[in-house]
């Protein structure tokens, strides 16, 4: 199963983290217990993750909410952000826009568009975030995606 791990957060707006084992050991170092895989992955992840958007906010400002996927790439920690917009009134028909960071240095030419895996959590993302009567709801309740989790 590809991802590790799943947070949600509110901090500065609200947010989905995907942590995707690819590129983990060499982005992270070694993995921990399986016991404590989770609570350190989140911790460092998120860490890094709200880092990004302390720094670069000004990009993010007229998303509804974010999505994004973390993983490793020769040593680096990759950060796909996926931005939604138009959600007013909901749940609206949002356009996603995207960006990439590399250790946490956003990077204007390199535009992939994630891999299979991450494409299909966006989807089913996107199924429950339809099914929701509000962003709150929606942010509360991610979609069901066990399947895709390392057990």
């Amino acid at each position: 199963m590809p991802f590790l791990d799943r947070v949600s957060t509110h901090v500065r707006q609200p947010l989905r983290v995907y942590f995707h084992e690819a590129g983990y050991v060499d982005a992270f170092g070694r993995l921990p217990k399986k016991e404590t895989l989770i609570h350190y992955h989140s911790d460092s992840g998120l860490s890094h993750v709200l880092d990004i958007f302390a720094t670069d906010r000004k990009i993010f400002k007229l998303t509804d909410f974010l999505i994004a996927a973390l993983w490793g790439d020769d040593g680096d920690i990759i950060t796909e952000v996926f931005g939604y917009s138009g959600t007013d009134p909901w749940p609206g028909n949002p356009e996603v826009r995207s960006w990439v960071f590399r250790d946490g240095i956003y990077q204007r030419r390199q535009r992939p568009i994630a891999c299979g895996e991450t494409l299909i959590v966006l989807g089913r993302e996107e199924e429950a975030r339809i099914k929701s009567p509000n962003l709150q709801h929606y942010m509360d309740n991610p979609p069901d995606v066990r399947d895709l989790m390392r057990s």
